[in-house]
């Protein structure tokens, strides 16, 4: 598998965390990359970091949408008053 088709599995896997399960499994691939070799071309390794990257995106994404809502939120009760 290359790394553009495990880009697209991870970023399918990772697509309904919350920001609590993202938070978790960034500390958790780091925990085990701790553990790992540290040969950035081992296919472990590789895994890992393509993994890393898609829950990055996700929580990322999820932060933006969490900063718009509360901006929302603000602007209507300022509005309401």
């Amino acid at each position: 598998m290359n790394f553009t088709e495990m880009t697209a599995m991870y970023r399918k896997k990772v697509s309904k965390y919350t920001l609590n399960q993202c938070h978790w499994a960034i500390r958790d691939i780091h925990d085990t990359l701790q553990l790992q070799p540290s040969d950035i071309d081992h296919p472990y390794v590789k895994q890992l970091y393509c993994e890393l990257d898609a829950v990055r995106e996700r929580r990322d994404a999820l932060s933006e949408g969490e900063r718009w809502e509360v901006a929302c939120r603000r602007a209507s009760t300022t509005d309401e008053t």
